[in-house]
């Protein structure tokens, strides 16, 4: 009897123990998977929804993904435009989920050659390591809701993921400092909240969600040459006629770089020096 008994409290403390390590978390754009996957540790299981090669601004999830996120225990929103059409839905499509929304409540006002328009796109906070450093502390009050966790393992690993912001926050800085005050022409606003962080300034030629008038083109351009600019970047999921146009005007390139990536830190590094080598070619060249 004390043998069942003891076999019998096994399989209630495998089973338990199993529990708190199979959390399942779905975040809304693949950079912050990396983030969530650290702070719950290895066993957990962290979903993207948002595709590869899809925009963070005008994907409409499948009824198949949404219905899915009635079995995350967390779910993490980044703030971007396509989450309108189903955030004020979560209630009743992730009941049982703690929700981190990371959404801005107040858009400051940015210095960028960009500033006298008005985007309609939400912010890409993640392409700055210091908005998601600041993130990190409503990431693990989230985590540490779960029923179950170990709160202070997530602390632990809160700290370490904190360390390794910083580490990235340094070594882009160290990177970008001789290039303050350049500017970074892009297709797609998505590196905003980078430039504030670092330095830089940004021009988008895209106006709003719309194409950029023939007047606009002109203007972009015009400030694009007085600043030596002839890189163009866009993204995998941005059109490419504009841009093309652009850089054919003056007598640049176009470079792909995506700020959706799901290896963050690996990939912001990499845009970075991407940046940091086409800004030391324009100064040459000026």
């Amino acid at each position: 009897m004390r043998n069942l008994v003891r076999t019998l409290w096994g399989v209630v403390v495998c089973f338990w123990v199993c529990s708190l390590s199979a959390a399942t978390a779905v975040v809304s754009v693949p950079p912050y998977r990396p983030i969530v996957e650290a702070l719950l540790g290895e066993d957990a299981k962290v979903d993207v929804l948002l595709p590869p090669g899809q925009s963070c601004e005008t994907y409409q999830p499948r009824p198949s993904q949404l219905s899915g996120l009635a079995r995350a225990d967390l779910v993490v929103l980044a703030g971007v435009d396509y989450e309108q059409a189903w955030r004020r839905r979560l209630g009743q499509l992730a009941p049982k989920a703690v929700v981190v929304d990371l959404k801005e409540d107040d858009h400051a006002h940015h210095d960028h050659d960009h500033a006298h328009d008005h985007h309609d796109h939400a912010p890409h906070q993640w392409t700055s390591p210091a908005k998601v450093l600041a993130q990190v502390d409503a990431l693990e009050a989230g985590v540490k809701q779960l029923p179950g966790i170990d709160a202070a393992a997530v602390a632990e690993r809160a700290e370490a993921l904190r360390e390794r912001l910083r580490a990235l926050q340094t070594q882009i800085e160290t990177l970008l400092a001789p290039y303050d005050g350049r500017l970074m022409l892009s297709y797609h606003p998505a590196f905003d909240p980078l430039g504030d962080e670092v330095g830089f300034r940004t021009l988008s030629i895209e106006s709003g969600a719309a194409m950029p008038s023939p007047s606009r083109l002109r203007e972009i351009i015009q400030t694009a040459r007085q600043a030596g600019v002839t890189t163009v970047y866009v993204q995998p999921q941005d059109p490419k006629t504009a841009a093309q146009r652009v850089a054919q005007a003056l007598g640049g390139q176009l470079v792909t770089i995506d700020p959706l990536e799901e290896d963050y830190f690996a990939n912001l590094l990499a845009i970075a020096e991407q940046l940091a080598t086409n800004w030391k070619a324009e100064h040459v060249a000026e």
